[in-house]
């Protein structure tokens, strides 16, 4: 009887404490309550969304509850760290499956929060399209869809939104980009990865570093790369006795996998360029066949404006000194590689869709800054 009180309030007791947290946590970032506010419920109605989505068509998310009920697992990185969460929630709190939802919703809320006060104060003494722009892509429904239920995605996009908060001033924030590194670890060791030699790349070529540093560097990189690619490839399914060719082959594999599903894309028939087109900005509008598909689709047109606008402003300037404050040049790093690495190794929309919320992030602020006249946006983060 009581444990049937405590999952019936459970949720709503989840949901304040929510609201609560955001609002805290959105005054250390500089954000508005009201603002935060807003974030907050429009970030849990896609949790509502998502859990109706997945009671009626399926989802991940129902595999992670069931197995966090069976309850046995160790704590280690990957499917089994969600499990693992999963597991406290459903066997020492109680909580029931939309309980869990909401406790992942608060992760990913804070992730969406902590984005908008980046780009908000970018924009904030900008033309008004530039604000409205920058505020429409704060509200994307994909984002906030799937980075609301229970998952990797609402971790890993709160690590890399937090890496770029610190990166914004890495000298003050070394504590909060390494907390950001080992979420990513717990649930994508490979992006992880990617995270760290980024920012070995950005450190190696500041001018700033002297070349002590840089030999020193150069050595904890090799170091650290060559305890986690292992495991990365491991992780991903590529033993670490694989030669290159292996590789090629496992990638080729991954493409395949999905020639013959309705949501999949042939990658190995396409060209490299076609490649990374796919994976950021399809499905077009004449290909969405679903409600999610159809959202993703108008998501994909403001992106595609992003990017060409923001591109052309880069080509514009690209002979004035435009370098900011931050530290761009992980920035380009991260976004870069891990747009290559996944859209070489993803071949279903919906995965590409989910997934591409661990780059967006970096080419927003990206592009908007680089949109935008003034330049030194980490002025406010000082």
């Amino acid at each position: 009887m009581l444990l049937e009180v405590w999952q019936a309030i459970s949720p709503f007791i989840i949901l304040v404490l929510g609201l609560l947290t955001s609002i805290l946590m959105a005054r250390k970032f500089g954000a508005k309550d009201k603002r935060s506010v807003i974030l907050y419920l429009w970030h849990t109605f896609f949790t509502f969304v998502y859990y109706i989505y997945t009671l009626k068509f399926g989802a991940d998310a129902t595999v992670y509850y069931e197995q966090g009920l069976i309850g046995n697992y160790i704590f280690q990185p990957g499917t089994h760290f969600i499990r693992f969460i999963v597991m406290i929630l459903t066997n020492y709190f109680y909580f029931n499956m939309i309980g869990c939802f909401l406790f992942f919703n608060i992760l990913g809320a804070l992730g969406l929060i902590i984005l908008d006060s980046i780009i908000h104060r970018t924009v904030s003494n900008q033309k008004k399209l530039l604000r409205i722009v920058a505020t429409l892509v704060i509200f994307l429904p994909s984002i906030s869809f799937w980075s609301s239920g229970i998952g990797k995605d609402p971790i890993s996009f709160l690590s890399v939104v937090l890496a770029l908060w610190s990166s914004l001033n890495l000298k003050n924030r070394l504590f909060p980009m390494s907390l950001s590194i080992m979420m990513m670890f717990f649930v994508r060791p490979h992006i992880a990865g990617i995270l760290i030699i980024s920012l070995a790349i950005s450190l190696f070529f500041d001018k700033k570093t002297n070349a002590l540093v840089k030999v020193l560097l150069a050595s904890v990189t090799i170091g650290i790369s060559s305890l986690l690619v292992p495991y990365a490839l491991n992780y991903a399914g590529i033993q670490d006795s694989n030669t290159p060719e292996d590789i090629a082959e496992y990638i080729q594999g991954r493409e395949d996998v999905y020639k013959s599903t309705d949501s999949g894309l042939t990658l190995s028939e396409m060209s490299f360029p076609m490649k990374l087109f796919t994976y950021m900005f399809r499905p077009t509008i004449l290909e969405a066949r679903s409600v999610t598909q159809i959202f993703s689709a108008l998501d994909n047109i403001l992106l595609l404006y992003l990017f060409i606008a923001g591109g052309y402003r880069i080509i514009k300037n690209k002979n004035k000194n435009t370098t900011s404050l931050e530290n761009r040049k992980f920035m380009w790093a991260y976004a870069t590689i891990a747009w290559i690495i996944l859209a070489l190794t993803t071949g279903n929309l919906g995965i590409a869709v989910r997934q591409k919320i661990m780059v967006l992030p970096f080419f927003l602020y990206l592009f908007i800054s680089v949109m935008s006249k003034d330049k030194k946006f980490s002025d406010y983060y000082k």
